[in-house]
């Protein structure tokens, strides 16, 4: 198999090589004692076209003569020579094994690259302008290992206590270093170690002992566009860098503006170096590693996002830029070595309260009053004053005296009649935070960090949260108008459900967003971890959109000219009756315009009310309503999560009498006819499906006392007892599932049969008499 190192004829042999020999002459001549290659010849060790005289080894692995080679050859295999000296370029595609005679001698010029290990007790000479190049590790028992060259060796490398190493030359080793007293005659900046995690042995003295080696910052800085630079990179010791020079224009996607004239990918070290213009993302960015120069900077527009997973050397600044709808997100690596600086920038409508956070070390709460408009800018933090939770307003001293923010401290801001940029510098947060809590109720949390952050137990492992309720509160902009919105984390449940949001990213806590969460314990610790970060800016500050899962979900929604609201109810296996983790409490809007609808178990007010699972014929479950204007409102049912065939569901209105069937209409109207909370009005009814009787001997009948109301084929037969009778008549009414009076008759009989109407369909008959009022739904089909 032929086997030419592409990486060094593409990096530095690009010109036409042409090797006089040297030692071994012009490969024309040699003896029998010498094997010679043609310093013409560029191809395999094992052609015989490559040998002088076709003077051709009879052993392609155990030489056992001299060597020199001319040309370029590669070796598909293992090597076992004795001396070898090379004056053009061998490849060898296994292991070298240099254990006699001579050793291995490297002249100038000459190149020899090994892809295996590279081990013996043989000397090994690199002269000055040679490369020695291994790709495994590299171990020298004996002799001497002497370079004036360049020796790179992407594993490990190690001499033995009898080994003399005379470095003048460079040796970049990515493994282990292992030294164990040999002798070493080196300059410190003549050794590189570039794993940080390197296991370093030495005799106890010199250099090594000593740490004047170079690693790889040190490298990257040192050797910068040299010769041996672009072999380690390609290598792959060092990733290779795309630098930005922004030929052209800022456009980060503008290959021109690429020193290679190629965009950066995912697994690209980008260099940006000082004296360019700032490059400028708008998009969403992934790579490898990156390294701002001081006084360089590097901008995320609007809605933009950056991942890193490698490493990051931020010597300059990023620039993160958002609008309150659309932010820009940024996802470091956990061991960055230097995170840096970062602006924020965040525009910001007015008229609206924004719960915010900020994403760098020892915040200040001036930097979200960007003005001294003390009477229509308001910022608020919330804290314990004089033994109790307090808002407390932020004054201009405060701003003066550069008042701070605690980690994970959130921060309320209005800005009365104008849009307000926000503009804050500091250093990027990127560690692990650990705050205590001693006050059992609500507080507001802020997310630490540039990129979201995801509460949803699909992520337990990014937080430890013991203490706390499974739920948070945060806000999202319906109309002109800001709405509480509630996730329960262990339930993946969230509501309401507007744009923005999708089953993948509901947990999300945005960028620069706080959230309500709710302490349950005495003491409670929270910590937020890295891993809790994920790479998301799709979402507002805060929103949301279809979700799908496996519970029988119901969600009701309420919605006037200004705004809406939702309240969930789900059922499920193992779940109580009573409030529990399932469970997200109600937290009421600040606005009158919201159109509430919540539920509620005992004196607790909930939006998600978790209950067992459906096994009952029957349920009521009353549904809370909260209205503070006037005008329409309209009741919507979302049955797309409810799988259950076996339950009919109906929407009673207590005040019109009316009862809808909501597998047939999904939206009721109403006028709300008090101001305030009305727990009465509404009640939910879940029924398990019910047939129509076929024969008197297949009826189903309904008893209240002393009023039997029974379902035939196309008719109802009521039944009345005659003591009910003696006051009055009885009224019969039949009504549709929209409350619409169908039919009424007035009778004195204690038997009467009400005829249907010929659609078919769920209808509810109403008796009323002698001052009892008995209901009951029956079902027609059609057919009759």
């Amino acid at each position: 198999m032929k086997r030419i190192s592409l990486t060094l004829i593409g990096l530095i042999f690009f010109f036409s090589f042409d090797v006089v020999a040297k030692k071994g002459g012009n490969g024309n001549g040699g003896n029998n004692n010498t094997y010679i290659t043609n310093s013409n010849f560029q191809g395999d060790f094992e052609d015989s076209n490559a040998w002088d005289n076709n003077n051709i080894p009879s052993d392609f692995e155990n030489i056992n003569k001299e060597m020199t080679i001319n040309g370029t050859i590669s070796r598909n295999g293992n090597l076992n020579p004795v001396t070898v000296t090379v004056n053009g370029i061998l490849n060898v595609s296994g292991n070298y094994s240099n254990n006699q005679w001579g050793g291995l001698t490297i002249e100038d010029g000459a190149t020899v690259e090994i892809f295996g290990n590279l081990e013996g007790s043989a000397g090994i000479s690199v002269k000055k302008g040679g490369i020695l190049i291994v790709h495994g590790n590299l171990s020298s028992t004996g002799s001497s290992f002497k370079t004036n060259g360049d020796v790179i060796v992407k594993g490990d490398f190690s001499t033995s206590s009898s080994t003399q190493v005379q470095n003048k030359g460079n040796l970049v080793v990515g493994g282990d270093f292992s030294h164990l007293g040999g002798g070493l005659n080196a300059k410190s900046d003549d050794i590189y170690i570039l794993d940080p995690e390197a296991n370093i042995t030495s005799p106890g003295w010199g250099i090594i002992e000593n740490g004047d080696y170079g690693n790889l910052d040190d490298f990257v800085i040192n050797e910068e566009g040299s010769v041996l630079e672009e072999i380690v990179e390609n290598v792959g010791l060092v990733p290779a860098f795309f630098t930005w020079v922004g030929g052209t224009d800022n456009d980060w996607f503008n290959q021109t503006n690429w020193k290679n004239q190629e965009i950066p990918g995912i697994e690209s070290s980008v260099k940006i170096e000082s004296g360019v213009v700032s490059p400028v993302i708008d998009g969403d960015v992934l790579i490898s590693s990156l390294s701002i120069a001081e006084g360089s900077s590097l901008v995320l527009n609007v809605g933009s996002t950056l991942e890193i997973t490698e490493d990051v050397q931020n010597d300059g600044l990023f620039v993160l830029e958002s609008e309150f709808d659309n932010l820009s997100s940024l996802l470091l690596p956990d061991n960055a070595s230097k995170p840096g600086k970062a602006n924020v920038k965040m525009l910001l409508q007015e008229d609206r309260y924004w719960y915010m956070s900020a994403p760098l070390k020892n915040a200040e709460a001036g930097w979200f009053k960007p003005s001294e408009n003390a009477d229509k800018d308001y910022v608020y933090v919330f804290e314990v004053v004089n033994n109790r939770w307090q808002w407390v307003r932020l004054s201009q001293e405060d701003v003066n005296n550069q008042r701070g923010i605690d980690p994970l401290q959130g921060v309320v801001a209005y800005y009365y009649d104008n849009a307000k940029q926000l503009d804050f510098t500091g250093e990027v947060n990127n560690d692990e935070i650990v705050k205590e809590f001693n006050d059992p109720g609500y507080h507001l949390l802020g997310n630490p960090y540039p990129t979201a952050i995801d509460w949803s137990w699909d992520n337990a492992d990014g937080w430890e949260r013991e203490g706390f309720s499974n739920t948070i509160w945060s806000w999202v902009s319906i109309g002109n108008e800001r709405v509480v919105q509630t996730y329960n984390g262990e339930f993946d449940i969230v509501t309401p459900q507007v744009e923005g949001y999708n089953s993948e990213n509901k947990g999300h806590i945005p960028a620069y967003q706080s959230v309500w969460i709710k302490q349950t314990t005495e003491k409670a610790t929270l910590t937020v971890k890295k891993s809790a970060r994920v790479k998301d800016n799709s979402a507002p500050l805060k929103s949301t959109s279809a979700e799908s899962n496996d519970l029988e979900m119901i969600r009701i929604r309420t919605q006037n000219e200004y705004a809406l609201d939702e309240t969930v109810l789900f059922f499920s296996e193992g779940l109580s009756s009573n409030v529990g983790e399932e469970d997200g409490e109600k937290r009421f809007n600040g606005s009158k315009n919201v159109p509430e609808v919540y539920t509620k178990v005992g004196n607790t007010d909930l939006s998600i009310n978790g209950l067992p699972a459906l096994s009952e014929q029957n349920y009521e479950i009353p549904v809370s309503v909260r209205n503070r204007v006037e005008g329409n409102v309209t009741l919507s049912f979302d049955l797309s999560d409810f799988a259950n065939p076996t339950y009919d569901l109906f929407l009673q209105d207590t005040e019109s009498g009316a009862w809808i069937n909501l597998r047939e209409v999904s939206e009721y109207v109403y006028t709300p006819d008090q101001m305030g909370d009305d727990h009465d009005r509404f009640v939910l009814h879940l029924e398990k499906v019910k047939q129509v009787a076929t024969s008197v001997e297949n009826t189903n009948i309904s008893e209240k006392e002393d009023i039997t109301i029974i379902g035939q084929q196309d008719y109802a037969l009521i039944k009345i007892s005659r003591g009910l009778l003696q006051s009055s008549e009885a009224v019969i009414e039949v009504l549709d599932m929209t409350g619409r009076l169908m039919r009424s008759i007035n009778t004195g009989s204690t038997e009467a049969e009400v005829e249907l109407p010929c659609n078919s369909g769920v209808y509810v008959v109403k008796v009323n008499v002698g001052g009892i009022v008995k209901t009951e739904k029956v079902v027609m089909k059609a057919g009759r």
